[in-house]
């Protein structure tokens, strides 16, 4: 298809749909504009002078027929714009239906309950083993009491972070201890410093240990055993020996250092060699020293040790065992709290919303039905003026046409006949059954807000009852 082709087909189309409604459009009745388009006065005159329409003429002429064509479009132009606009107000009223939120708010007491049941029995496997690990925790913890004799006493268990704190003060003891200590021994090292700080730091790590493990095992002393009390009491004994063999072989090997002549001499045999004699290194203010600060910080690492958890032997065990067993069961029960707690606040929140979406439908409803009003008026008022537009646009081409005529030429007695249109039939804009289904709704929502409160209190007396189920284990702690 050629350009020019395309260029016709265009201008043909454009024509073609300029006399076709839309019915989208409300169209604008302006008899001035019509009067100017239509050429009524013009032609009217030039018609009348030519004697058209003759005397004996019962038609209406070309520019009468021309102005009821052009008001009979907008007419049903107009007709078109209220049918389609009472439908789209149709629908909109009848997907307005509060009943569906209304009955389902008034449900939301069932509702909460029974998914709550079903958040319960998810976690009902788990709960129930909990809560059996848990009484079996507490019936050996019971046992290991009356076993033991310690009714009514608890056990003082460290938890992770006491332990970590404890663990922290070792390593701070040691480091003290062989910062001290190498401060004494590098009077008499030839390496200085650093050389006794490293010797210092391995006898001061051997002292903590040792008095920290014999410390743990002086606990024993207190068992209901004779046999392990016996122990308990050995063990204290020898970490009173313990601290004191070290001391004084820390004492001796710094007594000895300033008598090593060269490398090839053994500190150790001079050791032995002054014990055989029973000759103390008590001889300067440094060995005393350092026999003092290994029996210190000996004394300090045995009652860190016996004072790391219950002084009881196993007692913080079994009471940490049964601790943890509750803490879990407790974080389950609290977990399974929150959940129904958030099932809660939605169903409430639900409530809310589902009140204010059915207020807002009942308003959306009554506009809709008031504008079905408006419509109607501004249908009837543009009809009227288009009836009224006919009239005086016709009496206005007959009256122009008549002056016109010549004197021996009358107009045809049909002038003085009314031109109208055809009986239209106008769209129904009633509301009686709208009406009907407003207080329909109107009924529903009072019902929901008279029910409201006893919805709320059924949905947290239910929460409370279902919460209450899985509370009983808390009794036995």
């Amino acid at each position: 298809m050629s350009f020019f082709q395309k260029l016709l087909a265009f201008i043909v189309l454009l024509f073609s749909r300029k006399d076709e409604p839309d019915s989208d459009v409300l169209p604008k009745i302006d008899p001035e504009k019509i009067q100017r388009e239509l050429r009524v006065v013009e032609l009217a005159k030039l018609r009348g002078a030519a004697g058209v329409p003759s005397s004996t003429a019962t038609q209406l002429s070309d520019v009468e027929h021309s102005i009821r064509g052009t008001l009979g479009r907008m007419r049903e132009q107009i007709l078109k714009y209220g049918e389609r606009s009472l439908k789209v107000l149709d629908d909109r009223l009848d997907s307005i239906d509060v009943t569906r939120d209304i009955k389902r708010t008034i449900a939301l007491g069932d509702e909460f309950e029974r998914n709550a049941d079903q958040d319960i029995s998810k976690m009902d496997g788990e709960l129930s083993e909990l809560q059996q690990l848990a009484e079996d925790k507490a019936r050996a913890l019971e046992a290991f009491r009356e076993q033991h004799k310690l009714q009514g006493r608890l056990a003082e268990a460290s938890d992770g972070d006491e332990k970590w704190k404890n663990g922290g003060l070792l390593i701070a003891m040691i480091v003290i201890e062989g910062a001290g200590n190498a401060f004494l021994f590098s009077e008499g090292m030839a390496s200085g410093y650093v050389g006794g700080f490293v010797t210092a730091l391995m006898l001061s790590a051997f002292n903590v240990f040792v008095c920290f493990f014999l410390g743990r095992a002086s606990t024993y002393k207190n068992h209901i055993k004779p046999s392990l009390a016996f122990a308990g009491y050995f063990a204290f004994a020898a970490s009173l020996l313990s601290m004191v063999i070290v001391g004084l072989g820390t004492a001796y090997f710094r007594f000895v250092l300033p008598q090593l002549e060269d490398e090839s001499q053994s500190a150790i045999a001079l050791i032995l060699g002054y014990v055989h004699t029973s000759v103390l290194p008590f001889q300067d203010i440094s060995s005393c020293a350092l026999f003092a600060l290994t029996v210190i910080f000996g004394l300090m690492a045995v009652y860190k040790g016996y004072t790391w958890t219950d002084r009881y032997p196993g007692y913080a065990r079994v009471y940490l065992a049964y601790e943890h067993s509750q803490r879990r069961y407790v974080f389950a029960i609290e977990a399974l709290r929150q959940v129904l707690e958030q099932r809660k606040v939605e169903s409430l929140l639900l409530i809310d919303q589902n009140v204010d979406r059915a207020s807002s439908a009942i308003q959306n409803f009554k506009r809709s039905m008031s504008q079905k009003a408006v419509i109607k008026k501004v249908v009837d008022e543009r009809m009227v003026l288009a009836d009224e537009t006919l009239t005086s646009l016709v009496r206005t081409y007959r009256i122009e046409n008549e002056m016109a005529r010549p004197r021996d030429n009358p107009p045809p007695a049909y002038f003085d006949e009314p031109v109208t249109f055809v009986e239209a039939e106008m769209p129904n804009f009633g509301t009686e059954e709208d009406e009907l289904k407003l207080a329909e709704q109107e009924r529903l929502m009072y019902e929901m807000i008279s029910s409201l409160e006893m919805i709320r209190a059924r949905i947290q007396s239910s929460f409370n009852q279902k919460y209450d189920q899985v509370q009983p284990l808390q009794q036995l702690f």
